[in-house]
């Protein structure tokens, strides 16, 4: 497994309270919120775990859609209309 962690903007402003999802071709899905800073940590099943290394599909949506409507441009919430990807490394 890698280690993934990053930070999102959108707008030039950080993005808190989305969920990002890197999604490998086989296996589980890893996923991390963003927090006021905008930076995320990925993990699969317990936290430290990682993501899966190797080509993955990257998603960005709301953490929760119940709360203000975040602006993240709809194409980004599933993995096939994202058009985001990653290669993520052993490590």
């Amino acid at each position: 497994n890698g280690t993934v962690s990053g930070r999102i903007e959108l707008k030039g402003k950080p993005l808190a309270g989305a969920m990002v999802l890197f999604i490998p071709a086989a296996g589980p899905a890893a996923g991390g919120l963003t927090g006021p800073d905008g930076r995320y940590d990925l993990t699969s099943k317990q936290p430290g775990d990682g993501v899966r290394a190797g080509r993955c599909t990257v998603v960005v949506r709301p953490a929760d859609p119940q709360k203000a409507p975040l602006p993240i441009p709809v194409k980004y919430h599933a993995g096939e209309t994202s058009g985001l990807e990653a290669e993520v490394k052993p490590g």
